[in-house]
């Protein structure tokens, strides 16, 4: 609770903070270099690109402004550049749309719908392009497989009573179990979330497996390592590191197929950090975040039940499943929504 402490502080502006808070920034930047973040001399490069883009929009040349724009996005190759490529795509899909809109050119307007789509895959994992209202004509709002199997299997609970009633004694304890720091409570409520969040989710039986396993059918696995015994203190050991590469490998040994694209491992800890001399020996899936974390995922998801089980006597089965997808995705709970809350900190990044 200290590190949101901190934030508070921070928004407020309080004595707390400028005194102490504003001293030890100070102290910690003095002697550093500056240094340019990677993708910085790509992004700069096509800054020209874009005012002249932002001068055709202005004049109302929309295909001039889309077409200049897209053509700056080449330019962006570095995986660095990968978000700011995102949003340029994005932009200049809008534009041409616009301009497909005026020109009545529906194969313009075709190109600017799979702009969005390349935008979405520069983005991610970061989901914000998904988020935006969809171009019109565009299909893009349909929810993808991981999102789909969730909402089929909540809307399964919610139109049978007994499980409902199983469900409804899960939302009353799993917020307390979140709060505990044994690890045996902690890691049954890792299970009964991911339950709430519509996943397959138990903890795997063989040795040396992950705490607790979250999988949407075979389209998004998330396994989760958790270290709430850690002190605050310190930084996460290379034990743990290592343990972590190991898991989505052997959940797809236990499952018998292959691990899906997107898929993660998440380490949740007290410590801050990584030590930086062992980071880099973590894989790509592997990431860092704090039980804070978890605890507001699952106060959204725990709002999310509370509205569903208000309605769920009132409709069939086909209302029930589109009411689930609209409270998930309002309380950004949604798979993909839960990927990218979770996997913000590489290890080795």
């Amino acid at each position: 609770m200290e590190l949101l402490a901190n934030v508070h502080s921070f928004l407020a502006q309080d004595a707390e903070w400028l005194g102490p808070g504003e001293d030890a920034l100070n102290s910690c930047r003095t002697g550093r270099p500056a240094e340019s973040p990677a993708g910085a001399a790509e992004v700069g490069a096509v800054a020209v690109d874009e005012i002249r883009a932002c001068q055709f929009a202005a004049r109302g040349a929309w295909r001039r402004a889309g077409e200049t724009l897209d053509a700056a996005t080449l330019k962006l190759k570095s995986p660095a550049a990968q978000p700011y490529r995102a949003f340029l795509q994005f932009l200049a899909a809008v534009w041409l749309d616009q301009a497909g809109e005026l020109e009545s050119d529906e194969a313009l307007r075709s190109a600017a719908r799979q702009m969005v789509r390349n935008a979405e895959r520069a983005a991610e994992p970061a989901r914000w392009v998904s988020e935006m209202a969809p171009l019109p004509g565009d299909d893009r709002g349909a929810l993808g497989p991981a999102d789909a199997s969730a909402v089929v299997a909540i809307a399964h609970v919610l139109v049978d009573d007994l499980r409902t009633k199983r469900y409804q004694q899960q939302v009353t304890t799993v917020s307390a179990g979140l709060d505990q720091i044994q690890s045996g409570i902690y890691e049954r409520a890792l299970t009964d979330l991911g339950l709430l969040l519509g996943a397959d989710a138990s903890k795997p039986k063989p040795q040396g497996r992950c705490d607790s396993v979250w999988c949407w059918e075979n389209h998004l696995w998330l396994a989760l390592e958790a270290k709430s015994e850690h002190e605050r203190t310190g930084l996460v050991a290379q034990k743990d590191i290592r343990q972590s590469n190991d898991q989505l490998r052997l959940l797809a040994v236990d499952r018998g197929a292959e691990v899906p694209v997107g898929s993660v491992t998440v380490m949740i800890s007290p410590k801050a950090a990584v030590n930086p001399s062992i980071a880099a020996s973590a894989e790509g899936h592997v990431h860092l975040i704090s039980p804070e974390v978890v605890q507001v995922l699952a106060a959204d998801a725990l709002a999310a039940w509370k509205q569903l089980f208000a309605m769920r006597h009132s409709s069939s089965e086909t209302v029930v499943r589109a009411a689930v997808a609209s409270s998930l995705a309002q309380h950004g709970i949604l798979p993909g929504q839960v990927l990218e809350r979770l996997a913000q900190n590489p290890v080795n990044s």
